[in-house]
């Protein structure tokens, strides 16, 4: 949700030398909607070289509606620990608090482990989760909880991009439910599950970048 790429950091150090890995960070200044969203990343998707996408959290809605329209160029997509419809019931209850305040206060660690991280999280990985929030305004963050709770696919396409679904186990923001989401509209699409929180790219990055790696080798063919 925080859309600035910096969580990415563990994960992004796991690819070989000589793999083109671009982070798109979105707008910190501004409160884009889903669709003006979607347009920010298509204009900033690779023109020619075959590609392929992967989408946490909050980005997995926006993976999805460019696959219903995908570039020529767009090989695969790895949906990671995401959601099509709202995430959790207990959104709808959270939009009504002032979240634009509750942001600017800082978040214990002991927070941060049990819900996103996990318990054996180290310290240097809630340091940057911590720092993150600190960088990001309260309103923005708000703004794009709201938007998660009014997610809804209002046509399902039928989606024959090679697809693979990353979930995790132990995740306290999103149920199991959302994988039948996207089985409706990617029936082939891979379920990995890994024992693992919500932040899973970096709670097990080993794990994830070798599903990655996969779906990434038809590129360098």
């Amino acid at each position: 949700m925080d859309g600035t790429g910096k969580l990415f950091a563990p994960l992004i150090g796991l690819f070989s030398e000589g793999s083109q890995v671009k982070v798109i960070d979105y707008p910190v200044d501004k409160n884009l909607d889903y669709t003006q969203l979607e347009a920010y990343i298509r204009s900033r998707l690779p023109v020619r070289e075959p590609f392929i996408l992967v989408a946490e959290s909050f980005s997995g809605f926006l993976a999805y509606t460019i696959a219903c329209d995908p570039p020529k160029n767009l090989r695969s997509i790895v949906f990671v620990a995401t959601f099509l419809s709202p995430p959790n019931r207990l959104i709808h209850y959270l939009i009504k608090l002032p979240l634009k305040w509750l942001f600017r206060l800082p978040v214990p660690g002991v927070l941060i482990r049990h819900f996103l991280l996990g318990t054996d999280a180290d310290d240097n990985l809630i340091a940057l989760f911590q720092k993150v929030l600190r960088y990001l305004p309260g309103d923005l963050l708000a703004s794009r909880i709201t938007l998660m709770s009014q997610l809804r696919i209002r046509d399902v396409q039928i989606i024959n991009l090679p697809c693979a679904y990353i979930f995790a186990t132990e995740d306290k923001l999103i149920s199991r439910n959302h994988i039948d989401e996207f089985r409706s509209s990617i029936p082939h699409i891979e379920i990995i599950e890994l024992r693992a929180p919500h932040f899973i790219l970096q709670s097990k990055p080993l794990e994830c970048i070798e599903v990655i790696k996969r779906y990434l080798e038809p590129t360098r063919s």
